[in-house]
């Protein structure tokens, strides 16, 4: 009997040999799998997400975003992004926190947001403009969101800054992300909002602040496994001819008309910027002297591709037309030749100015808002 229980106590040892180093040869295998797929992230220059554990939190927590079922996004930075002269609650910007001051709100895209630190390391035109308006008892409180359309801006004026105190003076500062792909079919949606009703896709907001195991293969296998899609937005194609269609400029026209009425139905003046960016024609695609400029520099990478090129005619077709709507309108202010390309540099990249230029942009503002304070 003693040889049969030997015989199976070595059975079962080497059997649980076997799987040990199984198991042993499985996690170097996968150790070294998300190894090489960490060590070629950082090869391609792409942002790390972390070695076996992904970080908890973001490289850059200014520009986390989460999903806001009527705004299709907004800022989710947990209050541990750090804002050159202001503090946030997510969807404001305060550069006079605590204050009981009247309120300036800044409405606008990435060139206007306030989370946004890496464009002029946060020396927004709304933080210049809260120096300037400071002497006059005014607090600006910054609304603006990266890649936010006038769609947007009036969902967010209905749902979020008509809940502010004290609120006199409502700006908006857009133009360049009005141009979008999906304005034919659904006119008053944007392309992310378009693209995550197609695909049912939703920022997974809790991935950015809790650790996951092996970001690199999760990543990497997402990129290369066809994504189980539900299509939802066939039921709209087959009813769009009983809805009107509107190019982007008349959108924008509608959208400021209805800010407008929006601002006076809470007491508060309303007043839009066509804002200034490289490339219209004009001033904003006027080559600067020295060639070796940084303005110069970015000037001519908008000459090197045709999707440049369409971009680029795309943007001043919209503009051409908006501008013609903008005259028309009493509170609307065509700003879109300040801040040219120059030698000493006032842009950042082709559609966001640095600090010079956001300077620039500020006391044009508080110039044409000076008879409304």
């Amino acid at each position: 009997m003693n040889w049969i229980n030997k015989t199976i106590q070595f059975s079962v040892f080497s059997f649980l040999k076997i799987i040990v180093i199984n198991i042993i040869i499985f996690l170097l295998i996968i150790i070294f799998i998300e190894g090489s797929l960490f060590a070629l992230r950082s090869v391609l220059g792409k942002e790390s997400l972390g070695f076996f554990v992904s970080r908890s939190i973001p490289k850059d927590i200014c520009k986390t975003m989460q999903t806001n079922p009527i705004l299709s996004h907004m800022h989710n930075t947990k209050g541990l992004c750090k804002i050159n002269g202001g503090k946030t609650d997510e969807h404001f910007v305060y550069y006079l926190p605590n204050s009981d001051s009247d309120v300036i709100v800044t409405l606008g895209g990435s060139t206007t947001s306030g989370f946004y630190q890496h464009y002029s390391d946060g020396y927004t035109y709304p933080l210049m403009l809260q120096d300037l308006v400071k002497e006059k008892n005014y607090q600006v409180v910054n609304g603006g969101v990266g890649a936010y359309t006038t769609s947007q801006e009036l969902l967010k004026l209905i749902t979020e800054v008509r809940r502010l105190k004290n609120v006199k003076l409502i700006l908006s500062l857009n133009g360049i992300n009005e141009n979008t792909d999906t304005y034919i079919l659904h006119p008053f949606i944007t392309d992310i909002q378009y693209s995550m009703t197609e695909s049912q896709y939703w920022i997974d907001q809790r991935s950015q602040f809790q650790g996951k195991l092996l970001p690199n293969i999760r990543n990497f296998l997402a990129h290369i496994i066809p994504k189980n899609t539900t299509k939802s937005t066939k039921k709209y194609y087959e009813i769009d001819y009983i809805y009107n269609s509107f190019d982007p400029a008349t959108k924008w026209l509608m959208n400021v008309k209805a800010m407008h009425a929006v601002s006076n139905s809470i007491g508060a003046k309303y007043l839009v910027f066509l804002q200034p960016i490289m490339g219209l024609n004009g001033p904003q695609s006027r080559m600067p002297s020295n060639h070796e400029s940084n303005d110069a520099k970015l000037l001519k990478t908008l000459e090197v591709s045709d999707i440049n090129i369409d971009y680029i005619n795309s943007l001043n077709e919209f503009y051409n037309t908006a501008r013609e709507y903008c005259n028309q309108l009493e509170y609307c202010f065509d700003i879109s030749n300040i801040a040219p390309p120059s030698n000493k540099g006032v842009y950042s990249d082709v559609r966001h100015h640095n600090k010079a230029g956001n300077k620039i942009i500020a006391d044009a503002v508080l110039d044409l808002i000076n008879p409304f304070i």
